[in-house]
């Protein structure tokens, strides 16, 4: 349960109202959880002592034990990142946030991959000589999981639609710009021993657009990020963590600093 943001701050700066939704999440029940991976733990015990007991004309029974176990498993790993203190120590992050939209609605914020600047969406249509639609086909941030690419399927559809509707290629690209902080490089250096790869950044853009992409035309040159204040989040296997906010070091910045033989933050 999370308290509710102020339409204004969400509308003037999305990122701020994000993390004020994320200080309102009330945190899990870790007693309750430490409860159910004892439970669950047990309950694989079994599991795999009643397998290792069956017969070879077993087959069939063995891989629909094997079956029960591998989710099994996905819960167990899910209920002990609750439990872990180091997975504690980060707040956890819901994703309403990542569904708020603007007046046309669009994306008040984007998500990023560490090594994927640029959050894309575009649907490509082929019409024939008089105009009918042929084909259409859609490209979506094939870095994000399914939970992430789930808060934009609103997105996906109307820019499906932008694209039927003036019979053109229609295109929403937002870049990341800036520069990561080292001291926020070093948390997300740290992070990755509970987080894995399953690590993004969320920023809001300076504006938001689904433009037309007219054929055979150089790129459209993609919509860049506000210069304001990321967040950084990890997936923890059940839910998503809050492991920075930062504002971003412009190259003028990171030059001094690296002259001045400093480091930025």
């Amino acid at each position: 349960m999370t308290k509710q943001v102020s339409k204004a701050l969400i509308k003037t700066d999305a990122v701020a109202a994000a993390l004020a939704h994320t200080e309102s999440i009330v945190p899990v029940d870790e007693k309750r959880a430490a409860t159910e991976l004892t439970k669950k733990r047990r309950e694989m015990v079994g599991l795999t002592l009643a397998q290792n007991s069956l017969l070879g004309i077993e087959a069939d029974a063995r891989a629909k034990l094997q079956y029960t176990r591998d989710k099994l498993r996905k819960s167990i790993t899910a209920l002990e990142a609750v439990v872990l203190p180091g997975v504690q120590s980060y707040k956890p992050f819901d994703l309403e946030p990542l569904t708020w939209r603007d007046t046309d609605g669009l994306p008040r914020l984007v998500v990023f991959g560490l090594n994927e600047a640029v959050f894309h969406y575009s649907e490509e249509v082929t019409v024939d000589d008089i105009g009918r639609i042929e084909d259409s086909a859609g490209f979506v941030p094939g870095y994000l999981p399914a939970n992430l690419q789930a808060c934009y399927r609103d997105i996906e559809r109307l820019v499906r639609k932008v694209a039927r509707r003036y019979k053109s290629t229609a295109v929403l690209e937002v870049t990341f710009t800036g520069i990561i902080p080292d001291d926020v490089k070093s948390k997300i250096t740290d992070a990755r021993y509970i987080f894995g790869d399953e690590i993004y950044i969320v920023a809001e853009p300076s504006k938001m657009a689904i433009r037309k992409q007219p054929p055979k035309r150089k790129p459209l040159p993609p919509l860049p990020i506000r210069n304001g204040d990321p967040l950084v989040i990890g997936f923890d296997g059940k839910q998503y963590r809050l492991i920075a906010a930062f504002d971003l070091t412009s190259i003028e910045q990171l030059v001094r600093d690296r002259v001045n033989g400093t480091k930025s933050s």
